[in-house]
């Protein structure tokens, strides 16, 4: 692989069912004295739309080989099937072990991390016992299916356990029979694997890995908080956080590894998020399916003696290389070049181009509000392009609001359309008007957009202050999680309150000092 192919823009290719870019032109990446190299990605999703899944994740693998046939290991991490079913399981081990071995004659070992689908209808224990039959056969061509004798070693199958590939240490989490991919009851066996590698090796990486991402980051999901007993005597975060050297892999969001929270090191180590490879995007809102044909990305890890680490983000559709090599050192937490704290300080937000207008078509009962594209993703902009939409809409008459949204943007197309548009829902009779923010990755918005009014400012005046702020709170939220609460009898702590309604999205309501006024209680209701 050429300097020129780091550097190119990668964006999800085409259709798998259409022609993909020929492997056999792609050059190998050179090992530079690597003592490791392995593969690691997640969400495979046997049984995904029939058996797209299987095929994707079959040209995952042929495409690794074109890229780094001296493989030393794979890892998926976790969601290997969809719903667990006999007939997934037969397209993993006919469709994808069995065959592998043409790909890489010397069979490196194929690791699999158990995720919350796999978890569908089987335990750990049956989970080691079907895919290792299938392992077996991989990584022992002598033994015969037939021999159903207590398997004696790991042949990648085993979850909870330390494994080696060359001289690097990779632990791997999984739940637990009774509450699945709770990874608390953990705690004791990572305790002692993290001691234990970090006395063998003080300054070498030590790799974890588990389906689900640590909660807190920007590409985490929410669900995922209590997962590893943050806060609580077995907070595996807090553990980690005591070995800078760690870094953590995890799969689960089927995020577009352009995305650049999928590193992350605000915690004390470095969290990463793999790329789904089987499955199709979903991201924050929801799941894309017209990107399930399109949508296969993951890591090739590189390591090397001094404890510096190579990750290359791959598209493993057409085998194109993402801009930017991840490289981690020891000193990287340090460093903060992956902070996202940092990052997004050091970001303006996206930005709309000069004399951008918000215009309107009309369709029946609603209207299309059409806007040129704010910052593009591309090679010279990778952190700072637009990855959502926010916006707020009301009519321009009452003042009443059409909606408040986020919507995710096409950062990840190669034929991103020049202009966006949402259709709303609006009341002839009411105009409608528009405020439109771009956000980049890191949560930072842009100068908002506004649609010009014919008609002169709206002035909101209630019978008092508390009944004029539930007007302002009702022209601008259908809904809100959030309300923030201050005085009414001085203004500067509605006042300091104005910037964390800002960050927070949320009214601000005032209340009297010795009652709370029934307008407000009203509000707060509908809210």
């Amino acid at each position: 692989m050429t300097s020129k192919s780091l550097a190119a823009p990668v964006f999800f290719s085409d259709s798998l069912s259409e022609s993909i870019r020929p492997l056999s032109i792609i050059d190998a990446l050179p090992r530079d004295g690597a003592i490791s190299r392995f593969a690691a990605f997640s969400d495979t999703h046997m049984g995904y739309w029939g058996e797209l899944g299987k095929n994707k994740t079959w040209h995952a693998f042929e495409t690794y080989q074109a890229l780094a046939p001296d493989l030393d290991a794979f890892f998926v991490i976790g969601d290997v099937c969809t719903q667990n079913t006999w007939e997934e399981v037969n397209h993993f081990r006919d469709g994808i072990v069995a065959p592998l071995p043409t790909l890489f004659p010397s069979r490196p070992p194929l690791y699999l991390l158990m995720g919350n689908h796999d978890f569908i209808a089987w335990n750990i224990a049956g989970f080691e016992h079907h895919y290792g039959k299938a392992l077996r056969a991989y990584r022992d061509p002598t033994w015969l299916a037939s021999d159903d004798t207590p398997m004696d070693r790991d042949y990648g199958q085993q979850q909870n356990t330390v494994v080696k590939v060359g001289d690097t240490t990779i632990i791997k989490l999984c739940g637990t029979d009774q509450v699945d991919w709770d990874y608390q009851p953990c705690y004791d066996f990572l305790a002692a694997s993290l001691e234990q590698a970090a006395f063998e090796k003080p300054d070498h990486p030590i790799f974890v890995m588990a389906h689900h991402p640590i909660p807190g980051l920007l590409i985490s999901d929410a669900d995922d908080a209590e997962y590893y007993g943050e806060d609580t005597s077995r907070d595996l975060i807090a553990l980690m956080a005591q070995y800078p050297q760690v870094i953590f892999m995890a799969g689960h969001t089927h995020n577009p590894l352009q995305i650049p929270t999928s590193i992350d090191t605000d915690l004390g180590f470095t969290a990463i998020c793999t790329a789904m490879t089987g499955a199709s995007l979903w991201y924050a809102w929801e799941e894309l399916e017209d990107t399930k044909d399109n949508t296969s990305q993951g890591l090739l890890v590189d390591v090397f003696a001094d404890g510096s680490v190579k990750m290359y983000r791959i598209d493993l559709m057409t085998g194109n290389l993402m801009p930017a090599v991840w490289n981690i050192s020891p000193n990287t937490v340090a460093s903060e070049e992956f902070s996202t704290i940092r990052r997004r300080i050091a970001t303006d937000g996206p930005e709309f181009p000069a004399a951008s207008q918000i215009t309107f078509e009309d369709q029946q009962d609603q209207a299309l509000a059409i806007w040129p594209q704010a910052t593009k993703y591309s090679v010279e902009q990778t952190e700072d392009f637009v990855f959502s939409y926010r916006y707020t809409a009301w009519g321009m008459k009452s003042g009443l609001s059409y909606g408040t949204d986020d919507f995710m943007s096409d950062f990840y197309k190669s034929n991103l359309a020049d202009t966006v548009q949402i259709p709303l829902a609006i009341d002839a009779s009411d105009p409608c008007a528009i405020t439109m923010q771009a956000v980049n990755p890191y949560g930072v918005a842009s100068t908002p957009l506004t649609t010009e009014t014919p008609y002169e400012v709206l002035s909101l005046s209630g019978d008092n202050r508390y009944h004029t702020s539930t007007l302002i709170s009702f022209r601008t939220f259908i809904s809100s999680s959030d309300i923030i609460i201050a005085t009414g009898a001085d203004f500067p702590d509605a006042l300091a309150a104005s910037g964390l309604a800002g960050l927070l999205d949320a009214p601000v309501l005032l209340t009297a000092p010795d009652y709370l006024p029934e307008v407000i209680a009203a509000e707060i209701t509908r809210l």
